[in-house]
Parts: structure tokens; sequence; C-alpha cells
């Protein structure tokens, strides 16, 4: 079944639950794994709220699945056991400037203005140029229509290099890098 972000059920919220129930884990026990109190796993799941960029790709990571996966860009492959426990908390700061640079490069290897991305993702202009500065964070639903914009997957989104749209799509490893640090 093909998700879309206008459906009434959000892909997103879908996706953690059935990662969740395919595994025979319980909302604590991935709230625990994912360092966060069981209430807010819970309210993603129910898509009262979502997780923050950080916390998210700590999910993937503990899944073994990529952002294309479970924003439901791609279809989802299951492994065969979720990871023992989390790799060490990413910082959002770092996941922000690493999107925020991806985004310009490609922004800028389209010859697109920001105003023009602003409209595209139906943004003003400020909040746009926010993005671009690493001082927010795009929704997940700007984040599908940026890959599909610039001809790359969500995890390219967030590389440590910037990829092209002929480059292949890396491996869901989200580790901070030196690069990414700076």
């Amino acid at each position: 079944m093909s998700h879309h972000w206008n459906d009434k059920t959000d892909v997103l919220t879908t996706n953690l639950c059935l990662l969740r129930k395919r595994y025979r884990l319980t909302q604590p026990q991935v709230a625990k794994a994912a360092h966060i109190d069981r209430s807010s796993y819970a309210y993603y799941e129910l898509g009262k709220t979502h997780p923050r960029l950080n916390t998210l790709v700590s999910l993937l990571s503990f899944y073994g699945v990529s952002m294309d996966m479970i924003l439901g860009v791609v279809p989802m492959a299951f492994p065969p056991a979720p990871s023992p426990s989390l790799p060490p908390d990413i910082p959002l700061a770092a996941l922000r400037r690493r999107l925020a640079e991806n985004m310009r490069y490609h922004r800028q290897r389209l010859n697109l203005g920001q105003q023009w991305m602003a409209d595209y993702l139906s943004v003003d202009r400020t909040t746009y140029s926010h993005y671009e500065a690493g001082r927010s964070t795009p929704s997940y639903r700007s984040l599908v229509m940026l890959g599909r914009l610039f001809g790359i997957s969500t995890d390219c989104l967030l590389a440590d290099m910037p990829m092209g749209e002929n480059d292949v799509s890396p491996s869901p490893s989200y580790a901070v890098t030196e690069t990414a640090k700076r």
C-alpha cells in the first residue's frame, strides 16, 4: 500500500507502530531504548506529535531501517531483529547543520532561490532561511518533498557529504563525523 502525506493516517505514525509490533516490543521497551519517556513515544504512535529529528534517527538505527522507509517513500524492509541498543544520541544541532548544508548545496545545484523553495514547501521565506541556517528543522513531509525535488533519498539529506542525484544512497548510518561536528 502506498502512503502519501495527505492520507488520513500519518505514515510515520503507522510505521513506528508497525515496527514495534513486528518485533513484539512494548512501548515502554522502545521508549527505554530511545531514552525518552513512555508517554512521548505513545504520542508518536498516536500521531499527536512527531519525534525530534535526532530521536527519529536513533529509532531508525535501532530498527535498522532508512528514513525513506519510515516516511513511506520506499517499501518497508524488515531486518531480522532490532539492534539490542541504540547508538549514542546524535546532537540535534549537528543533524540540523548537516541538513542545512545539504539543502543549500542541492538548492544551489539546481539554481533555485530561497523564495522559490519557500513557496514549494508552503512556508515563508524566513522559515526556509532558518532551515538553511540550521536554526530549525523542516517537517518530515517537507523532507520527503525535498528528497523528491532534489532527486535523492531523505537519507542523503542527512548524509555527511552532499550527494547528487547520480550518487548512490548511503546505508542508513547517521554517525556524526568530524565534518558534521564543525
